[in-house]
């Protein structure tokens, strides 16, 4: 038994000699390089904002997980500024139009988004009559916007 044991303790001590040798000398390594990308670029031009037909054409390289997770966050960055550009922009021209306009001239919107047209004929009762609406300029902060009817009777019906 005694042998045994000590046959143990030496078998422990080597271990131990042969794990410090390692760890010393693989102590001295630099650690891991940088990945390299295994997929192909994205050609998303630089000179302008990004089109439809720039988001179609794109494919991402699948992973493990699905998409590459840092292909889809870097297009969403993209996306998102070139959103906040164009939305500046949009913001910039609307106040250049309305600086050019005379007092008495019409106020319309001379643009309106594609899908509010759709929303309005899938929604019976968001019709709005085009004469009860009021400028935003000439509305007061301080006073409430006057409820449309359909929100009215919509509010009575859950009392």
């Amino acid at each position: 038994m005694g042998s045994f044991l000590l046959i143990v303790v030496a078998a422990i001590i080597l271990a131990g000699i042969i794990f410090g040798a390692a760890a010393f000398t693989l102590g001295r390594d630099r650690g891991l390089t940088p990945p390299r990308p295994d997929g192909v670029p994205f050609d998303l031009p630089a000179d302008r904002p990004l089109e439809r037909a720039d988001v179609d054409q794109l494919r991402f390289d699948t992973g493990l997980r699905g998409y590459r997770m840092d292909q889809v966050d870097d297009l969403l960055a993209r996306i998102a500024d070139d959103f906040d550009f164009l939305h500046t922009r949009i913001i910039d021209l609307e106040d250049q139009l309305a600086a050019r306009r005379g007092d008495g001239e019409d106020d319309e919107r001379p643009f309106e988004f594609p899908w509010a047209n759709e929303e309005a004929a899938a929604e019976p009762s968001a019709t709005v009559d085009e004469d009860s609406l009021v400028p935003e300029q000439q509305q007061s902060s301080t006073e409430p916007a006057p409820a449309a009817p359909a929100e009215a009777s919509a509010a009575e019906k859950a009392r």
